[in-house]
């Protein structure tokens, strides 16, 4: 399989923090600690995130999301945003 068709072939899944002074930017922050076989795309404000990270002590990288650019499967510690 090509490396083009193997990145058609990774699932993407598109999250959304909801209220940003709720506990979804929590929850997207913890998914972003596990290892999936997809690629995660958070739908939020990047400078809540990072903030959100710090003050739960976790790793967060967040990488721009490109719709034309080639799914990686998710690693911990990183995640992939749409501002």
């Amino acid at each position: 399989m090509a490396a083009s068709e193997a990145s058609l072939s990774l699932p993407r899944l598109a999250l959304t923090v909801g209220e940003p002074a709720g506990i979804g930017p929590d929850i997207v922050i913890g998914a972003a600690q596990c290892a999936l076989e997809a690629q995660l795309v958070v739908i939020a404000d990047p400078d809540l995130l990072e903030s959100r990270a710090r003050r739960l002590g976790v790793p967060l990288e967040l990488t721009e999301y490109h719709p034309d650019g080639a799914g990686e499967p998710q690693r911990p510690g990183r995640l992939c945003c749409l501002p």
